[in-house]
């Protein structure tokens, strides 16, 4: 997954698990953005959950305008 394609992976499971509860609604929302590769899911959701993603960082990487609206 290219580098701004995760970020942006990164932005939406933060928004998804900022108020505490993960969501099947929410999960398969994900999954449908995603090019249904799990493990890159898994991945982006265990560093969130782990308090090592910051929104500051990450949405340095989104540098294509379209994406950063």
């Amino acid at each position: 997954m290219e580098q701004e394609q995760s970020a942006i992976l990164m932005v939406v499971v933060m928004a998804a698990l900022c108020d505490g509860q993960q969501h099947e609604s929410e999960r398969r929302a994900i999954h449908e953005l995603t090019t249904g590769d799990d493990a890159d899911v898994a991945a982006v959701v265990k560093t969130v959950e782990a308090g090592r993603a910051n929104l500051t960082d990450i949405t340095r990487s989104i540098v294509t305008p379209a994406n950063r609206q």
